[in-house]
């Protein structure tokens, strides 16, 4: 669960919250070994996750040399210092896949997709929005408990808004 205030160096910056919510930040960190943590940046807490050896798709043996550049976005849906009902995403850059963990969960959920890259995912209202690099937006409902395994894809962003652009 969440350790009290430890040292703990940080080899990777990749977890950004909104403006205005300073209070809220949380780092999200990789080692070379697949090891993978939150740490808050205030209070000093650390919340180890499952290894990356969990995630779908990750081979220890051909890509634990390149385990920081593997996340390629992280974002939690709520402060894991206020609730402990919050959702943790990744966006994948290896088998271009969104995953998600939940507490008390051993290792992270991969979310079926069609095989593209993300070019973003943001949460609103229960529900994580990803833009995938051909204009689709694929929604994951977490509204009532849900814990989706399969994506709803929703045609609409013409890809050549995607380029650059981040939710």
């Amino acid at each position: 669960m969440v350790a009290d205030k430890v040292k703990v160096s940080i080899p990777l910056l990749m977890l950004a919250e909104k403006e205005g919510n300073e209070e809220k930040r949380w780092l999200f960190t990789t080692d070379k070994e697949g090891n993978i943590n939150l740490f808050h940046l205030n209070s000093r807490t650390l919340i180890e996750l499952p290894h990356m050896n969990t995630l779908k798709g990750f081979d220890c043996d051909n890509e634990c040399d390149y385990c920081e550049y593997y996340v390629q976005k992280a974002l939690l849906s709520s402060d894991p210092h206020t609730t402990n009902d919050y959702i943790l995403m990744i966006n994948q850059g290896v088998p271009h896949s969104l995953a998600y963990w939940k507490p008390g969960k051993n290792s992270f959920i991969t979310v079926e997709t069609r095989k593209t890259a993300y070019a973003d995912v943001t949460w609103d209202n229960g529900q994580f929005y990803g833009v995938d690099v051909r204009g689709n937006v694929v929604i994951l409902n977490f509204r009532g408990g849900l814990e989706p395994t399969i994506g709803r894809i929703v045609e609409g962003v013409p890809s050549e808004f995607i380029c650059c652009i981040h939710l």
